[in-house]
């Protein structure tokens, strides 16, 4: 009975397990999200908005105990009432949280109530067979086999949790599997390399390019065709949504868009995805930041010198700053470059760019 109520345990389990996990990950990116733009939302005055946003993803104990107990056919589903109904507008994460803690009461009685049953009848049949023989060997026999039952069945209640535990627990392990399955880009797969010192002028042609984010999706880009001379400087001007950053999503084959797009009279498409990316340097409009030395966050690959570091931050007047700083170059910055100024971030970042 024990192995068929563990059965039946583990296939409930796992998927509330699974679902707990699924509806926990909106809740950390809304406080990480909240986090980041902790200054605009003060100066905007949205803090009670995002608090309701966080409650609808986060409920109360009290709402998802009621929802758990209503899933119980001891409990039968009660009349609506403006408090349930209420309740019916908050969302899941702890809900699906205390079903998985729920289940495992569930289990733990069923557990214990096997348990309980048995010894009573194992002290039953010894009362009665000792009644009509030797009553000291029957009643050291008797006490010995309680003892052993209680020290075995309490191993096995024991043993059968935490084999639900790891059965429950491995479903993060098989989210993150899955992340190992994703298929790659297709320009990965691609092993021509470009000319030696491409490129060397940076002319860049599209011809017929159109971009899509995602298979069946709108185009964001549609049978765009110019020419631009190695060296010049283009402006692209539009409201937002109008697919400025798309030109730079095409370069990078961020994916891989329709038509095609020469670098210098060489095809990018016909590349490996790895090296046309490597050439090609984008400054972002948000600056990106590691926890690290400055050193690191310039050249996360080790492959320049000193004196390479220090002439770019020469460029981008930031070598008096660098030099005033304990450790210079080796000086630890924080997450997301917390520990300096916002326009400081912006110059590592594009002196991070020139490097390249």
């Amino acid at each position: 009975m024990i192995l068929y109520f563990a059965r039946f345990y583990l296939k409930s389990s796992r998927e509330l397990k699974r679902l707990e996990s699924i509806c926990r990950s909106p809740v950390f990116s809304h406080i990480s999200e909240t986090l980041d733009g902790l200054d605009t939302i003060r100066t905007r005055g949205r803090q009670r908005e995002f608090i309701d946003k966080f409650y609808n993803y986060q409920d109360t104990y009290t709402q998802s105990f009621t929802m758990v107990m209503r899933r119980s056919p001891l409990f039968p589903t009660p009349t609506p009432t403006p408090f349930a109904t209420l309740f019916t507008y908050r969302d899941t994460h702890t809900q699906s949280f205390v079903m998985v803690t729920a289940s495992g009461r569930w289990f733990g009685v069923r557990l214990d109530a096997i348990i309980s049953l048995l010894i009573g009848l194992v002290v039953s049949v010894a009362v009665l067979v000792s009644q009509d023989a030797d009553i000291f060997f029957y009643l050291a026999s008797a006490g010995l086999s309680l003892a052993y039952l209680i020290q075995t069945v309490a191993l096995t209640q024991h043993a059968v949790r935490k084999s639900s535990d790891v059965e429950n627990f491995m479903t993060s392990v098989e989210r993150v599997m899955t992340y190992t399955k994703l298929d790659s880009e297709p320009g990965y797969q691609v092993d021509t390399l470009p000319p030696e010192h491409w490129p060397r002028e940076g002319n860049i042609t599209f011809r017929d390019v159109s971009i899509t984010y995602y298979p069946g999706g709108p185009k964001a880009r549609r049978n765009i065709s110019l020419d631009i001379k190695g060296g010049s400087n283009i402006g692209v001007a539009g409201r937002t949504g109008a697919g400025k950053s798309s030109f730079v999503a095409a370069l990078l084959r961020m994916p891989d868009p329709d038509g095609d797009i020469l670098v210098d009279g060489v095809q990018i498409k016909n590349i490996n995805l790895r090296t046309v990316r490597g050439c090609i340097s984008a400054l972002g409009q948000t600056p990106v930041l590691f926890s690290g030395s400055l050193r690191t966050n310039l050249d996360l690959v080790n492959r320049f010198k000193d004196a390479d570091l220090w002439r770019v931050l020469e460029d981008v007047q930031l070598k008096d700053f660098v030099q005033s700083l304990e450790g210079q170059l080796d000086y630890e910055l924080l997450e997301n470059g917390a520990n300096v100024s916002v326009g400081e971030r912006q110059l590592i970042c594009l002196a991070r760019v020139l490097l390249q």
